[in-house]
């Protein structure tokens, strides 16, 4: 979640500058269309004032995908992406319809200069009249564009005399770079695993796309900078836009990052509370399961079978008591610990369970409960287990009663369905029952080990909770996991809720994507009290 904040953020900060690099340049071309008021002069402002705005709207483009239903990916991606295209269309035409100063020949021929000036004068119009030929094209071939406008920079400085275009050139040249790398980010909704780990959003074509554009604006801001300072006005005016600038990026940011922090810090504690549930949820097993072990004891002939130590007198006692959904296994044993009778298993009896925690607490009379894990074929397996033990009439203890359930899919089904969240029972470090799934999205996710050291450390080593973010099939998730202990207090397991990052961001996306289009506006609105601003400031200090 931080890569995704930082990267929303740097993404703002990013198209504000290439933005105000572009303004600064409008400015520098507005300021002189003001004297001579050349209609070549104004087809370049207003391209370079359009193509201002749709970098301005493209940084306040939220990044993700979960927002699907947001106005700020819907919409202003493709508003920003016109005015672009209008804003790379002008200035090319303003290029093309502009003569390139000619450098001075030895023999100083007027006429042919002329004719020659002519020539690309009409070249020009003809060339611009082709440049808008279909609107798909132009879609299509998007990076071409400001690569156009690159090109024809590059030529006008290194044909001509204005060699002071190069960083221009330059600028235009990292722009096409961008606009070319988020065209290939597009691609994020493919399902192509190795692709997507490419294009995703803040993956590494998005960086790329990213610093392209900080590049390009560096370039342009650097180039413009030096003519503003020619003139007080156009200074005062863009240092105090820039100030302007600054200010809303700042606020917008430190508001965007408490948004996120406050949100993070309540889902973080409504998943402890809701890793508690889980865990009420196994001692309500617990609870069960010494019901059922206590109406078994208490069934006619088991303690008579219990003392006798007769296994078929245990078959005849138990009868049909262990046929049910919420008894794994049913074990008899003697005073001894010696198994009379195996209900998931009936063949298997006469070995000893007298090593046995739980055994051992019912011969003496306590009652136990416990969470047993053995080893499985593609997973742990997670069991509750309770003892009780069995008396005879006199009151002695004569054997006990161990039932055991298994933690199964249906258990953590049942989370999912109450609390929302997605639940997970561990056997030591390793997924026992989940409801997360591979990447089919069919199978379930089981027998996974937890690679998170933080988790393993403190819940499986120290035994206590631990809440943080975590990560599975490249996805992020908000994540609670409690200890899972067994009846002597040591951690046989873990249990784990959690939510995607995704549901936290769409959560608050929503007033982040507001704050973003609030700054952008304000931002455009206080443009001309600046301008006011910055002009009454020149004629107090002439």
């Amino acid at each position: 979640m931080n890569l995704e904040f930082i990267g929303q953020n740097v993404h703002f900060a990013v198209n504000l500058l290439a933005s105000l690099a572009m303004f600064a340049v409008f400015w520098l071309t507005f300021d002189a269309w003001l004297e001579r008021k050349k209609p070549v002069e104004t087809v370049k402002w207003a391209g370079f004032l359009i193509l201002a705005i749709g970098l301005l709207i493209n940084g306040a483009v939220v990044e993700q995908a979960q927002f699907a239903n947001s106005f700020l990916v819907n919409t202003l991606p493709a508003v920003s992406k016109i005015m672009r295209a209008i804003g790379y269309l002008l200035i090319i035409a303003g290029q093309l319809l502009d003569p390139i100063m000619q450098r001075p020949k030895i023999e100083n021929d007027f006429e042919e200069q002329f004719t020659s000036k002519k020539r690309h004068k009409k070249a020009g119009v003809v060339s611009a009249g082709a440049t808008g030929k279909s609107a798909v094209a132009t879609l299509i071939l998007f990076p071409l564009l400001p690569l156009a406008v690159a090109g024809l920079y590059f030529r006008r400085a290194t044909t001509g005399l204005e060699r002071h275009l190069r960083p221009v050139a330059l600028a235009f040249g990292s722009l096409a770079i961008f606009e070319l790398f988020t065209a290939v980010g597009a691609w994020h909704t493919t399902t192509n695993p190795l692709v997507y780990d490419w294009v995703a959003s803040y993956g590494p074509v998005w960086w790329v796309a990213q610093a392209a554009l900080l590049i390009g604006g560096v370039l342009l801001g650097r180039w413009v900078w030096q003519y503003l300072t020619k003139r007080l006005l156009s200074q005062i005016f863009i240092v105090l836009v820039t100030a302007t600038v600054g200010i809303y990026f700042v606020s917008t940011a430190g508001f965007s990052l408490l948004l996120l922090r406050n949100t993070r810090s309540q889902a973080l504690g409504d998943l402890s509370t809701a890793s508690h549930v889980l865990d009420y949820a196994v001692n309500s097993r617990k609870a069960e399961l010494q019901a059922q072990a206590e109406a078994a004891v208490s069934r006619p002939g088991i303690a008579e079978a219990a003392n006798s130590g007769s296994h078929l007198a245990s078959i005849t006692a138990i009868g049909d008591f262990s046929i049910s959904d919420q008894i794994s296994s049913l074990i008899v044993t003697d005073a001894d610990g010696r198994i009379l009778l195996r209900t998931d298993d009936p063949s298997r009896y006469g070995d000893s369970l007298s090593g046995n925690s739980l055994v051992q607490r019912a011969l003496i009379g306590r009652e136990a409960s416990s969470v047993a894990v053995s080893s499985g074929v593609v997973a742990p397996n997670v069991t509750l287990v309770t003892a009780q033990p069995i008396r005879s009439s006199a009151g002695l203890i004569v054997g006990s009663i161990t039932v055991s359930r298994a933690v199964s899919a249906a258990f953590v089904d049942g989370i999912k369905k109450a609390t929302g969240l997605d639940s997970t029972v561990y056997g030591g470090d390793q997924r026992s029952a989940t409801t997360l799934t591979t990447a089919d999205g069919i199978h379930r996710a089981v027998g996974i080990r937890e690679t998170n050291q933080s988790v393993i450390k403190t819940v499986i080593k120290q035994g206590k909770s631990y809440s943080g973010e975590t990560s599975y099939q490249n996805r992020s998730y908000l994540a609670a996991y409690a200890p899972l202990k067994d009846v002597d207090n040591n951690t046989v397991g873990m249990l784990l809720v959690a939510k995607p990052a995704s549901a936290l961001l769409a959560a608050a996306g929503r007033s982040i994507e507001l704050a973003f289009l609030t700054a952008v506006a304000l931002l455009a609105l206080s443009i001309v009290p600046v301008y006011f601003i910055a002009k009454k400031i020149s004629y107090g200090v002439r």
